[in-house]
């Protein structure tokens, strides 16, 4: 998804994502983009490529969700991948609480755009669609910072985590499901992450202050 400017008393804040970036291991993305020089591509603008691929998605999907008719992408990836999401969303009976919803919150100065909020089985069920290469340790980090956020403003407790990635090449669409014991262990590093966050822009600007 595009990056939304969250703001808190017309200040601006990080989102989850953001503060999630900041402290995530670059050991893979190094290396993929060391093979993308290997192979005569720049790395930037295939990063821009996998982000509009996600971003496609998650507007096709968020449209489909809503009963809206959504466009046709001329993309065969984003097309695959939303026939992926069209064959396990027809098979997901659910009640939709909200798709894309953009929460702010004053006490952990962070904003976030969670993808999908569903009532199943008298669950709170939390969804998130992934178009990475795999489902990854942040990825349960960045659930538990939403539920978290969710708590704090609409007093929702999220009973359940689920990840589904839909992949670009031929493999096969993975489901991960999270317990809520899961999104609490996410929630509490976030937390962690986010406070050392805000220490290091404390410190960042002491570094900026200029001497008498």
């Amino acid at each position: 998804m595009p990056t939304i400017p969250y703001k808190i008393e017309g200040k601006r804040v990080a989102g989850v994502t953001t503060k999630l970036a900041r402290y995530k291991v670059a050991d893979a993305i190094t290396h993929w983009a060391w093979q993308c020089g290997i192979n005569g591509l720049d790395y930037r603008e295939e990063k821009k490529k996998a982000g509009d691929i996600g971003t496609d998605l998650h507007n096709l999907a968020e449209e489909y969700i809503k009963g809206n008719e959504p466009f046709v992408s001329k993309d065969p990836i984003v097309h695959s991948c939303f026939q992926q999401f069209l064959e396990w969303w027809n098979n997901f009976d659910c009640e939709v609480i909200w798709t894309e919803k953009t929460y702010t919150n004053k006490k952990l100065l962070v904003g976030g755009c969670p993808d999908l909020l569903v009532k199943k089985d008298n669950k709170y069920i939390l969804i998130d669609f992934k178009t990475s290469k795999k489902i990854y340790g942040d990825h349960l980090i960045q659930l538990g910072a939403y539920s978290d956020l969710i708590k704090l403003e609409d007093n929702i407790d999220v009973d359940e985590g689920i990840i589904i990635r839909f992949p670009k090449d031929d493999d096969k669409t993975q489901i991960k499901k999270f317990t809520k014991k899961d999104l609490a262990l996410g929630k509490k590093q976030f937390r962690k992450y986010s406070e050392c966050y805000e220490t290091e822009k404390s410190i960042n600007k002491v570094m900026r202050r200029k001497d008498d």
